[in-house]
C-alpha cells in the first residue's frame, strides 16, 4: 500500500468512532489502531507506533470542552420571538446579555497537528495570569451596549448592572435575553425585579433551598411581559422611587 494511501485510511479511522469499527472503546488506542486499520494489521503495537510517527501522526492531549444543551432550547427560542415580533419601541426596550471570563496570559493545550507544523506559541508576559469578568448588555434595535468589568460577579453586581440598565430607560419595559447562569434568578436578585412571569422552570443549585428570600419591592404595576429564557423580565418603574430620592 501506497504511503498516501495508508496515511489517508489512518486519518479516516482516527476521525471515525472506535464502535464504527466493531470495537468496545470510546477513544482510540495504539492496540485498537492496528486491529481496525489494515495497514497496520501486521505491526505490533511499538512498530504501530513507529509508523504513525513517520506519517506525522502524534498522540496528543484533547482540550477541555463542555457542552451542555438545554432540552428546552427550541421553546426558549421561539417565546424570544414571539417578544421581538410583538416589539414596541414606545414601552419596551430588548437587551441581549452575556458574561465572559478574560485572562491576562493566554493558555496552552493540545491538538492533533501535522508535525511539520511549528509549535504554536502561548506568548506570556511578566506578569502573574489574572482573570477579570465582564457582562455586557447589546440593546437588541439600536445597538447599544452597556458592561462592566469586575474580578468577580457578585449579586449586587449584578442588581446594579440591571439598575443601570433600567435607568437608562425611564418609563419602559426593560427585557433582558440571559443564559443559563444560576445567579441570575438567586432570590436577592429576585427581589430587586418586579414579579417574574416565566413560563419555563428555573433550574437553581440544591444548595439555595434554604436561602431565605429577602422582601420583595412592593409592585406599582402589575407585572407585564414575560421573561425571557431562564429570567428576567423587569420594570424600570421599580426604581423610579429610588431615582426620584437620588
Amino acid at each position: 500500500m501506497a504511503v498516501a494511501e495508508a496515511k489517508s485510511e489512518i486519518e479516516y479511522s482516527m476521525g471515525s468512532r472506535p464502535q464504527g469499527f466493531g470495537l468496545v472503546a470510546v477513544r482510540w488506542t495504539l492496540k485498537n489502531l492496528c486491529s481496525a486499520v489494515s495497514c497496520l494489521n501486521s505491526y505490533s503495537v511499538s512498530g504501530a507506533w513507529r509508523v504513525l510517527r513517520r506519517l506525522g501522526v502524534r498522540h496528543v492531549r484533547a482540550r477541555h470542552h463542555v457542552h451542555s444543551p438545554d432540552p428546552l432550547y427550541q421553546e426558549k427560542f421561539e417565546h424570544v420571538l414571539s417578544i421581538v415580533r410583538d416589539f414596541d419601541p414606545e414601552r419596551q426596550v430588548l437587551y441581549f446579555f452575556d458574561q465572559v471570563s478574560v485572562h491576562l496570559q493566554p493558555s496552552a493545550s493540545y491538538d492533533w497537528v501535522e508535525s511539520s507544523v511549528p509549535q504554536p506559541l502561548a506568548r506570556q508576559g511578566h506578569r502573574a495570569d489574572k482573570a477579570l469578568r465582564i457582562c455586557g448588555a447589546l440593546n437588541a434595535f439600536t445597538g447599544d451596549f452597556e458592561a462592566i468589568v469586575r474580578n468577580q460577579i457578585t449579586v449586587p453586581a449584578l442588581i446594579e448592572f440591571f439598575k443601570t440598565l433600567t435607568h437608562k430607560h425611564p418609563g419602559k419595559i426593560v427585557q433582558i435575553v440571559l443564559d443559563n447562569w444560576p445567579v441570575h434568578v438567586h432570590p436577592n436578585v429576585l427581589a430587586a425585579l418586579q414579579v417574574q412571569l416565566y413560563p419555563f422552570e428555573r433550574k437553581v443549585p440544591a444548595s439555595w433551598a434554604n436561602l431565605k428570600t429577602p422582601k420583595e419591592v412592593p409592585q406599582n404595576e402589575p407585572a407585564r411581559p414575560t421573561p425571557l429564557f431562564a429570567y428576567i423580565c423587569f420594570l424600570a418603574q421599580s426604581y423610579r422611587k429610588s431615582m426620584e430620592n437620588a
